[in-house]
Parts: structure tokens; C-alpha cells; sequence
């Protein structure tokens, strides 16, 4: 039921009829087919509207306050945009690889990619998942943030002026 932790998996946080969505873990979609994980679907308005963000590189973007404001104003539903699995080196987390991420999704107009591997926001280093809400809780009074990445295996840092 939501609320209900799973194991290895994050907190239940809605349950629809053929879709069951974990906090920071993205969602299981049930049907005809075997069970898969799946971002969310996207609203056809988001598909075709920047939503406020607007990419001047690879590796910059300027984001309008209020977009930041409306993601960070619910958490269930910018966590069903993205599956976030911590990833592992000699038994210890050094980030958190992304999946799910749906055309028209906000971490997708913000350029993030499917199979990233996210290790710091604005210089904390995402070691665990405390780590990461605090980063995540942080950006919301931030002018300006960033996110370190390593991206087909080559690291890089892709950086955000809120205006």
C-alpha cells in the first residue's frame, strides 16, 4: 500500500491500476506484457512546450525560476519521471545511474539522458539517498546549480542559471 517500503526499491508512493510508483525509484507499469519499469506518461503539452528551460549548449541551460518552483512543489510526480539506481564501486555508492527519463520530462528538457550516472548536485556528492534528497531539497533557493555526470563514460558537468 503507499507507504509501504520496499526492499532495495524506496517507498510506495502511488498505486494505479497497472502502475505501481517507488519515491526516487521510478515506476512499475503491469499489463499484457512481462512487467517492466517505465518513466512516466507525459503530458502531450510538455512534449511540445520547453516549460522554461532553454539549452544554450550541451552543457548549459537557463531555467526559469517558476519551472524550478513547479518541480520541486511535488515530489511524487517529478519522481515518477526517472528511476535513479545507485551505482557502485568497491561496495560504495558513487552516484546514482538514470533511466526512464521520457521525452518532454522535465530531467529531460534539463538535458539529463538515459544511462547518466549522477554523482554530485551543486558539490554535494551523491553517496547516498540522504545525500541525494539533500542535494534535491537545496536547489529550490539556488541562482545557479550544476550536476556532475558521467555520460558514456566520459565525465562532464552540465550547468544551470536560474532566472
Amino acid at each position: 500500500k503507499v507507504g509501504d517500503n520496499v526492499p532495495g526499491e524506496g517507498t510506495i508512493v502511488t498505486i494505479d491500476q497497472k502502475r505501481v510508483c517507488i519515491e526516487d525509484g521510478g515506476c512499475l507499469c503491469m499489463g499484457d506484457e512481462a512487467r517492466r519499469s517505465v518513466g512516466p506518461d507525459v503530458a502531450a503539452e510538455d512534449e511540445t512546450d520547453s516549460g522554461g528551460v532553454t539549452k544554450v549548449s550541451d552543457t548549459k541551460f537557463l531555467v526559469d525560476k517558476s519551472f524550478v518552483e513547479k518541480q520541486l512543489a511535488n515530489v511524487e510526480a517529478l519522481a515518477t519521471q526517472i528511476r535513479a539506481v545507485p551505482k557502485t564501486e568497491n561496495g560504495a555508492i558513487v552516484g546514482f545511474r538514470l533511466s526512464a527519463i521520457r521525452k518532454g520530462s522535465a530531467f529531460d528538457k534539463l538535458g539529463i539522458k538515459n544511462g547518466d550516472v549522477l554523482h554530485a548536485a551543486n558539490g554535494t556528492t551523491l553517496t547516498s539517498t540522504e545525500a541525494a534528497l539533500a542535494a534535491y531539497q537545496a536547489l529550490g533557493s539556488e541562482s545557479a546549480f550544476n550536476f556532475e555526470i558521467t555520460r558514456k563514460n566520459q565525465k562532464m558537468t552540465i550547468e544551470y542559471e536560474v532566472r
